[in-house]
């Protein structure tokens, strides 16, 4: 074999610990997005339900939910990525816990499939997916007046540069609490709120957040922006290897193409 990768899962099991010992305000949960980070969706998700003890395993999409669902994975899957609406109207009953952030997704769920956890969508500045905060109140309304709020167990938001911008990232997470604030008043109950990923989880440390995202952090690295760039944090270390094997060496004429 030329290639072989291997993944150690007690480095898994330390890497996770290193973030809930750093964090002991919050749950982690493991992002497996992408294919688990190059890892494998389905090996990675096994492992994790079995022998991680977080609440969630967290995917970007719809797909990649029903994958681990088919492996046999009993963990609660929380989605945190966009689907089709139409893609909900389907016979089989979903367990997944959804995000919501626009009226035509929350309709067809709250018709299609009543059994659904929301998780609430908010833009705090990242402008990206989410409900802005100037429609928060609009967005109360329409989930009270559709009776769908007792299909809400969960809100959250992200940074969209934790590791390099501390004034922006303080400007979100007030923007978040004051949204939550509002929701709650309106009589919402959230039993998850979570804005923190790997990057957010070494500067955001708020006990009103009880749930942090970790992607790049369990598997060993830290993202590319963060400050410490190029260095291992202690405390975490790749789970990853490629062994390869050296096929030729050859010495180059200097100025050879």
């Amino acid at each position: 074999t030329l290639n072989l990768i291997t993944v150690n899962t007690k480095t898994l099991i330390n890497n996770f610990s290193f973030w809930q010992k750093e964090n002991p305000q919050a749950k982690i949960v493991p992002v497996l997005k992408s294919n688990a980070y190059g890892h494998g969706l389905e090996l990675i998700g096994r492992f994790v339900d079995k022998k991680i003890a977080a609440p969630f395993i967290v995917v970007d999409s719809l797909y990649e939910a029903w994958e681990l669902e088919k492996t046999g994975v009993g963990k609660p899957i929380l989605v945190i990525g966009y689907t089709l609406p139409e893609n909900f109207k389907i016979l089989k009953k979903l367990k997944f816990h959804l995000p919501i952030f626009d009226q035509e997704t929350a309709l067809v769920l709250g018709r299609y499939q009543p059994q659904t956890k929301f998780h609430l969508k908010i833009d705090t500045g990242m402008n990206r997916l989410g409900i802005k905060p100037n429609q928060v109140n609009r967005f109360i309304g329409f989930l009270k007046d559709h009776h769908l709020e007792k299909q809400v167990t969960g809100i959250y938001s992200h940074l969209a540069c934790a590791g390099t911008d501390k004034n922006f990232t303080q400007k979100q997470v007030a923007i978040f609490k004051k949204v939550i604030v509002q929701f709650e008043r309106a009589g919402f109950s959230f039993a998850w709120k979570h804005i923190a990923a790997t990057a957010g989880s070494l500067t955001v440390k708020d006990p009103e957040f009880n749930l942090i995202r970790v992607g790049l952090g369990f598997y060993g690295h830290l993202p590319p922006f963060v400050p410490r760039q190029g260095q291992v944090l202690p405390g975490i270390k790749p789970a990853l290897k490629l062994t390869t094997r050296v096929v030729q060496v050859k010495a180059i004429d200097k100025g050879a193409i």
